[in-house]
């Protein structure tokens, strides 16, 4: 979930615990925010597996930052539960509380953030995953249905309306000298004997 190089983090998950402060005197504006994600990877059967608990991080914006990123909040460019990546410094103390449930001390990784931007890649996956599971699915015929035998085949053949071959020549080609018929002998109107 978060990439650590010299207190420096990188963090990406869904944003969520949105509170912002404004500026009042010489406090400077502060918004804080939770990032929350949960590990899957694939199991040797190639099935996706994922972690029963979600890890989550406490960030904290403060100044034009904090101011900055409200007015993305502000006019919808970003929403909770929206996939968000983010920078900052690992921040000494740790987001620390007592639990109204258990009444046990529980405590998340506090970062002084630096930037905060939409996640435009994780996005794309799960729109791409809503598309699939919206999409209906592909019907197939049977498979006694899909080749025809071959009696309705014949029957196709025979249905099928036969084109009239065309007689009208090409343009720049020459037509094809008709076969001549041997001219009728003897009066007229009698059949040659090729014809009886």
């Amino acid at each position: 979930m978060s990439t650590i190089i010299n207190t420096m983090v990188s963090f990406s998950g869904f944003l969520s615990d949105i509170r912002y402060t404004e500026a009042t005197g010489d406090r400077k504006a502060r918004l804080s925010i939770r990032v929350y994600d949960r590990h899957s990877w694939k199991d040797a059967q190639g099935n996706r597996q994922q972690a029963a608990d979600y890890d989550s991080i406490t960030v904290v914006y403060w100044g034009r930052t904090a101011q900055a990123i409200h007015q993305l909040l502000a006019s919808q460019k970003l929403v909770e539960r929206d996939p968000v990546v983010g920078t900052g410094y690992l921040d000494d103390d740790p987001d620390a509380w007592i639990g109204r449930d258990d009444q046990q001390p529980h405590a998340r990784i506090r970062v002084d953030g630096r930037s905060l931007c939409p996640d435009p890649l994780r996005q794309s996956f799960i729109d791409q995953a809503r598309e699939r599971k919206q999409a209906p699915a592909p019907q197939q015929a049977p498979a006694y249905s899909q080749q025809p035998a071959p009696q309705q085949q014949a029957q196709s053949a025979q249905q099928a309306p036969q084109e009239p071959w065309p007689t009208t020549p090409r343009p720049g080609t020459q037509t094809p000298a008709q076969p001549q018929q041997p001219a009728a002998t003897g009066p007229a109107g009698a059949q040659p004997d090729w014809m009886r």
